[in-house]
């Protein structure tokens, strides 16, 4: 039995405002009023380019990834992987159905809602082959907390042949996994990243500095010299987000691009309406 230790799948999406408000989730209580830019908000060092969430050797090689062919059926995508790292689970193997367990962040954005559904058709799958027996979900909604409390909840159970653990944000939840790993059980974190390797499978998007890169290339590409940008974030101290505005920041630094403003939505259409429309009646855009 293999696990991939490493799991990749590219994206690429641009638009006249630099966002990623409809592909990642943000908590209601780390999004700061509309009118104040981020730099303001958190420090001007604390994201882009120039902070702690920009390694160049991770940047390199995730743009080298978007031209990658992933391994894997054609025919079946979400098997395929770009340059995974295996390790043998063999230790993991039960007879019979299996128990899962699954620590969400939220569904409260349209690429959470998505994932999650695919989650669920892809076990029913499992469950029709008798590989899964039950599917248990706890739902954080977008609170450090309540997840940090469910995979508690998880571990202090014991019945839980594995617990997989889409992290709220990234700090604040590493001890959690660590705690999970050390239940004995095989965790499996996916989209967001943490900061340990105790888990046996880190199923990973390049859809950080990848995504970002390809958002501001676009831009880059497509506007006139000295052009306006807008950066709509969603949350802080979410690796794969702090990694794709990380790299637009570059991207843009490097050309002759005006990022005018970046601010934190929560992924909410509202605010997102509301904090465009300051800007243009400012005429900052």
């Amino acid at each position: 039995m293999r696990s991939s230790r490493v799991l990749m799948a590219g994206a690429a999406t641009a638009a006249l405002l630099f966002t990623a408000a409809c592909t990642t989730d943000a908590p209601t209580d780390a999004v700061p009023e509309a009118g104040g830019t981020a730099s303001e908000e958190a420090g001007a060092d604390e994201s882009g380019a120039n902070s702690q969430w920009f390694v160049q050797a991770d940047y390199e090689r995730q743009l080298a990834q978007r031209s990658a062919v992933p391994e894997g059926p054609a025919d079946q995508p979400w098997l395929q992987a770009i340059d995974p790292e295996f390790v043998d689970t063999a230790q993991y193997a039960k007879e019979g159905g299996k128990k899962l367990c699954f620590s969400n962040a939220s569904l409260s954005n349209p690429w959470r809602v998505t994932a999650f559904i695919t989650m669920q058709q892809q076990v029913e799958v499992l469950k029709a082959s008798g590989e899964i027996s039950e599917f248990r979900v706890s739902d954080a909604a977008d609170d450090d907390n309540k997840q940090i409390t469910d995979i508690q909840a998880f571990v202090e159970a014991g019945d839980c042949d594995a617990i997989i653990i889409s992290p709220s944000t990234t700090a604040t939840l590493t001890p959690a996994v660590e705690a999970a790993c050390e239940s004995g059980k095989p965790v499996i974190v996916f989209d967001r990243g943490v900061n340990t390797d105790c888990m046996v499978t880190y199923i990973h998007p390049i859809g950080g500095y990848a995504y970002g890169a390809d958002g501001a290339e676009f831009l880059v590409d497509n506007l006139e010299p000295g052009s306006k940008v807008l950066a709509l974030r969603v949350l802080p101290g979410v690796d794969v987000l702090e990694n794709r505005w990380a790299a637009a920041d570059k991207i843009f630094s490097e050309s002759e691009i005006e990022v005018v403003g970046q601010e934190f939505t929560g992924g909410d259409g509202a605010k997102i309406k509301d904090i465009v429309t300051q800007y243009l009646q400012r005429g900052d855009v």
